[in-house]
């Protein structure tokens, strides 16, 4: 499996940042579905399913996905909304460290799948990167 994603564009961030901050009010835990042409998010909490799904190629710029087959070409996780929307705090157009890109990408850390958001901050260039 591999995945990355890209985005420049600092609404799209905003956006995605508050929809997260949103769920995580809601429950402790998600489900990220993410297929060729959809970014899902998917949280089940006393009864009721939240699914909030992201259009690709309006909020990436880039996008490459490559599933357990070609059958099955989409990647589930289980990840916590809190955890992703603090790795994206930054992307705030009103801190004094707004980001100008944001690169998320799946990777292997200590034999498991891990996602790594990466944000490149147009104050003295500077790279944050949270493994999730």
């Amino acid at each position: 499996m591999k995945f990355r994603a890209i985005c420049s564009e600092v609404n799209d961030m905003v956006i995605l940042n508050k929809l997260l901050n949103i769920l995580s009010k809601y429950g402790d835990d998600c489900i990220l579905k993410l297929s060729q042409d959809s970014f899902q998010i998917i949280s089940k909490q006393e009864g009721f399913t939240f699914v909030s799904e992201l259009d690709v190629e309006e909020v990436f710029t880039d996008w490459k996905l490559v599933g357990v087959s070609e059958e099955l070409n989409m990647i589930f996780m289980d990840c916590s909304p809190a955890s992703l929307s603090r790795a994206l705090h930054s992307c705030q157009s009103n801190t004094t460290h707004a980001a100008m890109s944001l690169k998320i990408k799946l990777t292997r850390k200590r034999g498991m799948s891990c996602l790594t958001v990466r944000l490149i901050s147009c104050r003295y260039n500077s790279v944050l990167r949270t493994t999730l």
